[in-house]
């Protein structure tokens, strides 16, 4: 058993390394469920920051039910594009001002990670 424990320990942290061409690290999907949005702007994609959806600076949780609550709440919200990650499952979102409520469509298993790395690479 203790000569397994090597192994755990790299294991644990090989999943917890983000690397700029590493598309996830599992850390990422630890019970948590998390928010990439962005807005299409003329010049290109620009993300959307919590201050602009309501969120406090700290907020990591963003569910779909959460989504649709700061969308309607928000104020001169531009159209967003984007994903939701979590744990409870994995969602594309598309919202345009003038037809509420956000459309939050379930991704198919194992397809979150790839698209998360395209959605990074689009907006950065």
């Amino acid at each position: 058993m203790a000569a397994l424990l090597p192994l755990l320990a790299l294991f644990i942290i090989w999943g917890a390394t983000t690397k700029p061409h590493r598309p996830f690290s599992w850390g990422m999907y630890s019970t948590s469920t998390k928010g990439l949005l962005w807005a299409e702007d003329p010049d290109g994609p620009r993300p959307i920051t919590p201050a602009q959806l309501g969120l406090t600076p700290d907020s990591h949780y963003l569910a779909p039910a959460d989504l649709h609550r700061l969308t309607d709440q928000a104020d001169d919200l531009p159209p967003i594009r984007g994903l939701i990650i979590g744990s409870q499952g994995d969602w594309a979102v598309t919202y345009d001002p003038g037809r509420p409520p956000a459309i939050v469509t379930p991704l198919p298993a194992g397809t979150a990670p790839a698209r998360l790395a395209a959605a990074f690479r689009r907006i950065t």
